[in-house]
């Protein structure tokens, strides 16, 4: 490539940076991705700009790459944080140029916590991990297609009614708890019990949502919830829908629940015109991690982070 200059990203480069993630979209969905295909690339790139600093790559006076992150701040403080249009580039050697102009301010400003999302492609991936990056989260996406049986004695996999939400919402508290625990070591605040029942009952009325539950000799072992997320989205296509969460008591795990919980969100998806679910989850949440991909989730993109001593 002819030589490359990296500059700081001005509005200026907005225009330029949108046909460059466009180009990098376009791949991807050449490669069979599962992804958003009606996307104002502009916009996207206009959206990742606002409040953010970082770097462009300008080769024969046209952008060729770049990158963005928002300063936010979290419950162990401040971090730069680069979302899914947060960055592109038309080569992979030039992630290091922009991470290196980029970093070099973002530190000088106390910022020594980076997120990035990469697709999970490794031509994609692999740059960042040469920076020193690691996984952090994925996110993931399953083809709705005829569902495999998944009848289990004694288990009844049904809607979830309002008499279910103290117990379906003690499993998803449960889950939440479990990420504050090795190998996560998360720091979130989790709510009540009370809280999360109300969360519950919240959904009741909104028809964004789709549960069911889990029921073994009458007791409610496990949940599955589904949500209608808005497009828009790099990750999120077209009549999709995002597996929001799921958990299994650990008493009664390894006997095929979460699978037949999957099973039940499938035949519904396939009925309702839905072609893919999407989900995410931790990279050190060790049962989503384990089951998911087990399950036929398929990563589309990854979140990567790296911490400067």
């Amino acid at each position: 490539m002819t030589e490359v200059e990296y500059q700081v990203f001005t509005p200026g480069h907005i225009v330029g940076a949108a046909q460059v993630l466009a180009d990098r979209h376009a791949r991807l969905l050449k490669s069979g991705s599962p992804l958003a295909r009606k996307i104002d690339f502009v916009e996207q790139i206009r959206t990742a700009s606002q409040e953010s600093s970082g770097a462009v790559a300008i080769c024969n006076n046209e952008v060729v790459g770049y990158l963005l992150g928002k300063t936010q701040s979290d419950d162990i403080g401040p971090h730069v944080w680069s979302h899914l249009a947060g960055h592109a580039a038309e080569a992979p050697e030039l992630i290091d140029g922009l991470y290196c102009f980029a970093a070099k301010h973002w530190v000088e400003q106390g910022l020594t916590r980076h997120f990035v999302f990469s697709p999970a492609n490794p031509e994609y991936v692999d740059p960042w991990f040469r920076l020193g990056f690691g996984l952090s989260a994925v996110m993931a996406a399953h083809p709705v297609a005829v569902a495999n049986d998944w009848k289990i004695p004694k288990v009844i996999i049904r809607r979830v009614e309002t008499a279910d939400y103290p117990h379906v919402a003690r499993l998803e508290r449960e889950l939440f708890l479990s990420l504050r625990e090795s190998p996560s070591f998360s720091k979130i605040d989790v709510e009540s019990l009370e809280e999360f029942t109300q969360s519950w009952m919240s959904m009741e009325s909104d028809d964004r949502y789709v549960a069911w539950c889990c029921e073994v000799d009458g007791q409610i072992v496990g949940e599955l919830f589904l949500y209608r997320r808005p497009e828009g989205d790099l990750r999120v296509p077209s009549r999709s829908i995002d597996l929001s969460s799921a958990s299994v008591d650990p008493a009664f795990r390894r006997r095929g629940i979460a699978r037949a919980l999957t099973q039940v969100a499938l035949e519904w998806a396939k009925e309702n015109e839905i072609d893919t679910l999407i989900t995410d989850w931790r990279a050190t949440n060790l049962i989503a991690a384990h089951t998911w991909p087990k399950l036929g989730f398929e990563p589309t993109f990854f979140r990567l982070y790296r911490s400067i001593p």
